[in-house]
């Protein structure tokens, strides 16, 4: 690995999600990344579905810039194969069934994530043994996903990666993505009335969907009228916790 060479307030990271895993956050110090199967690769994602040198991702300056090393699956960018791609704060990678959601700046604002960030486990990057130049050559043991696959997963993506929790009262929204979202007068987003001084629920991902939880019993938590302790969200769903009410859209 080189040299960081992005300036100190600025500082680029991936999150990486893999139901039912808690995501993990990396870190770009370096100016590339490997992200293969291979224990060679500097971010090693071991899963039948990555090719051994699946892709590399580029850190300039001005721009972050992911390049497809010919694997067998492909590199897709928001749901659309690419081989090679500038990202922007909040495109999402699918590796496999890895999604990585660039983060421009992890100490930046990014509508309430950054509270989130913080708190998520740092995963490792290894030190690369051998060149890609001589190992770009794909393991026979990769297998091929069909489109089917490769498309439902990316639409898995777009709900988790848009996903925002937008009060109706006004105010900032809030990025619910694959960490627990927390709701009450204690959590990442605030919630009044009646037993809802803690955490009265959160939203979790389990997947494929946003769920909602009701955390403490006697909290009042409804989704477009009907009390639930637990339901999975849909676009446009009213939800209300205690006297606050907020809508459940996917941007």
């Amino acid at each position: 690995m080189v040299q960081r060479i992005s300036p100190p307030s600025l500082r680029r990271g991936l999150v990486l999600v893999r139901a039912p895993h808690r995501p993990e956050l990396l870190v770009l110090d370096g100016d590339e990344l490997v992200v293969g199967r291979d224990p060679g690769a500097d971010l090693c994602l071991d899963h039948p579905l990555v090719s051994g040198f699946h892709c590399r991702i580029l850190v300039g300056r001005q721009h972050v810039t992911v390049e497809d090393l010919e694997s067998r699956n492909g590199t897709l960018v928001n749901g659309q194969p690419v081989r090679q791609a500038v990202l922007s704060d909040g495109d999402t990678l699918r590796i496999g069934p890895w999604s990585l959601e660039y983060v421009d700046d992890i100490l930046g604002d990014r509508l309430g994530l950054d509270r989130r960030l913080s708190t998520l486990p740092r995963r490792p990057i290894r030190s690369r043994r051998t060149a890609v130049e001589d190992e770009m050559e794909v393991p026979s043991g990769t297998f091929v996903a069909d489109v089917e696959t490769l498309l439902r997963l990316a639409g898995q993506d777009r709900i988790r990666s848009r996903a925002r929790l937008v009060p109706e009262a006004g105010g900032p929204s809030a990025v619910v993505g694959a960490d627990r979202l927390e709701v009450g007068g204690r959590g990442h987003v605030l919630a009044s009335g009646w037993f809802c001084g803690g955490i009265a629920a959160e939203l979790r991902w389990d997947g494929a969907r946003h769920t909602i939880v009701r955390r403490m019993f006697l909290a009042s938590v409804r989704v477009n009228g009907q009390r639930c302790s637990r339901r999975r969200l849909v676009h446009g769903d009213r939800v209300m916790v205690g006297r606050t009410a907020y809508r459940y859209l996917v941007r």
